[in-house]
C-alpha cells in the first residue's frame, strides 16, 4: 500500500555482513578514496558530513595505507596499494564522458579546481546546490549540456568552454550515441 516497507540490508544485499564502527569507519575511508581519490581529510570530512576532527581521527588510523600525491599543485592522498596502477596508466586517446545532472563524480571533492577551472564553476555549480550535465575530457569539465526529449526524439546540445577537438568531439558523439541506445530513442548531437 502507501506505507514504508522496511527489510534488513542481510536479505536484500549478497554477502552482506555488519561490522563495528571503527571497521566500518575505515572501510568508508577506503571506498571513498577508491572511488575519488587522491582526495584530502577535508575532501573526506565534505563528503560524508563527518566533522572535521572525525574525518582526521579515521583518516589517521588509516596513515600507513596512504600514499600522498600532488594535484593541481595541492597535496592529497590515494591507498598505497592503488598508486602502481596509477603510476602506470596510460591514456592513448581522449576519455569523454556526459555526466547527467548531480553526478557523484563532481561531488566528491570541497574543492574543486581539478574538475573545473575558476572561469567556468558558476556554468556546473549552479545556484540552489544545482549541478549541472557536464561533459568530462580526461576527468575534467569541458562543457555542459542539455537534452530536449521530444515524443520520438531528442536532441542533446552542447555548450563546450572552449572548441573541442576532433577526438573529443569523436568521444562526445559516442557517448550520445549510448544515451540514445539508452533512451531507446534517436538522440541528435547540437
Amino acid at each position: 500500500g502507501k506505507a514504508p516497507t522496511f527489510a534488513g540490508t542481510a536479505r536484500w544485499v549478497p554477502g552482506f555482513r555488519d561490522l563495528p564502527a571503527g571497521e566500518a569507519e575505515e572501510e568508508l575511508l577506503r571506498h571513498y578514496l577508491r572511488a575519488f581519490g587522491p582526495a584530502t581529510v577535508e575532501d573526506f570530512a565534505t563528503w560524508t558530513y563527518l566533522t572535521a576532527a572525525d574525518a582526521r581521527e579515521i583518516w589517521g588510523r588509516l596513515r600507513e595505507e596512504l600514499a600522498p600525491v600532488n594535484i593541481v599543485s595541492r597535496s592529497a592522498s590515494v591507498l598505497r596499494r592503488d598508486l602502481p596502477a596509477l603510476l602506470r596508466a596510460k591514456v592513448d586517446r581522449p576519455i569523454v564522458r556526459l555526466l547527467p545532472y548531480f553526478d557523484s563524480y563532481l561531488l566528491g571533492h570541497r574543492e574543486k579546481s581539478h574538475l573545473v577551472d575558476a572561469a567556468h564553476y558558476k556554468r556546473v555549480y549552479l545556484p540552489a546546490a544545482w549541478i549541472s550535465p557536464t561533459i568530462l575530457v580526461d576527468g575534467r569539465g569541458a562543457g555542459v549540456w542539455i537534452l530536449e526529449r521530444k515524443a520520438k526524439h531528442a536532441t542533446l546540445r552542447l555548450e563546450p568552454f572552449r572548441p573541442l577537438t576532433r577526438e573529443v568531439r569523436e568521444g562526445v558523439a559516442a557517448e550520445v550515441d549510448d544515451i540514445g541506445r539508452f533512451l531507446g530513442t534517436p538522440v541528435t548531437m547540437a
